[in-house]
């Protein structure tokens, strides 16, 4: 899990580092490292990226067994995340 962690954090770092990037940019590796968490915990993942709106809006992801739904950062990894990021590097 931690391998999946330590892989989200630098995929979205190197998104933003870029320059370029909009919200949904980041939607690939935050789908990814979800579905890493959930086969991790013995559970399969059924993911939606995007979906068609619900009764509480319209979310970035519905996740199905185990239910959710997420919106995402718009601003892309906080001050917070990039000190992890570099924290990690140096492990």
């Amino acid at each position: 899990m931690a391998d999946a962690h330590r892989d989200y954090l630098k995929k979205i770092s190197k998104t933003y580092m870029r320059g370029d990037a909009t919200e949904p940019s980041y939607y690939p590796a935050l789908k990814e490292f979800l579905e890493s968490c959930a086969q991790a915990s013995g559970k399969r993942p059924d993911i939606t990226v995007q979906p068609k709106r619900t009764e509480v809006g319209i979310p970035d992801f519905l996740l199905r067994g185990p239910k959710g739904k997420i919106t995402t950062p718009t601003n892309g990894p906080s001050y917070r995340t990039k000190d992890k990021i570099e924290r990690l590097d140096t492990d």
